[in-house]
């Protein structure tokens, strides 16, 4: 497999007021790709080479973080962000492997598609002086195309015939996930001794 990937990013920060500010911006990704892979037969140990295989697309990543200081020590964090994760190189490659003995057929999927995810995170950071930071916040993703194993039972293939267990990597469809965080750091400076500062 080749994977060649173009991207650029613009960006832009602006000061509203002394305490509020924003970064926004967005990247653009061109991904192209050129796999190829063999089909095996564990019944007579052939490897027969699959037609090479072509993809490329475009995506649009645009971005927004925003930033509210209620003091010097306190502040909001907003961001809205969109990411992608591409399909591993080997679910991508056009592989077959097929035993005879038990039935069973794997496959690559060359028509996976990459995972994308539009993520919106709100988190509130406190300061203290004792050199510590208490933050709390929530977070949700929307998922679409996400990558999971399928496996068939009594699948009937038109290369292979009736099989026991076929199995493939595909796309789902949308998925939702959502949270809270709480966090809480301090340097332990009250301990005695050599532990102070810990």
């Amino acid at each position: 497999a080749t994977e060649n990937i173009t991207a650029g990013y613009v960006m832009a920060d602006y000061k509203f007021t002394d305490k509020f500010m924003a970064i926004v911006g967005a990247r653009i990704e061109n991904t192209d790709i050129t796999y190829s892979g063999f089909e095996f037969d564990e019944d007579n140990e052939e490897a027969i080479k699959t037609p090479e295989n072509k993809k490329s697309y475009v995506n649009v990543l645009p971005g927004a973080h925003l930033k509210y200081n209620f003091s010097d020590n306190s502040m909001l964090r907003f961001a809205w962000t969109n990411t992608l994760a591409r399909p591993n190189y080997f679910d991508l490659v056009p592989y077959a492997t097929f035993s005879p003995d038990n039935m069973t057929l794997e496959r690559g999927n060359p028509e996976l598609e990459a995972t994308t995810s539009m993520n919106f995170d709100l988190m509130f950071e406190k300061y203290f002086s004792s050199i510590g930071v208490l933050s709390a916040g929530g977070f949700y993703k929307d998922i679409s195309n996400f990558i999971y194993s399928r496996t068939d039972l009594n699948y009937d293939d038109p290369q292979f015939g009736r099989l026991i267990s076929y199995t493939r990597p595909e796309n789902g469809g949308n998925a939702d996930v959502y949270g809270f965080e709480v966090s809480l750091q301090r340097q332990l400076d009250f301990l005695p001794g050599a532990l102070k500062g810990f």
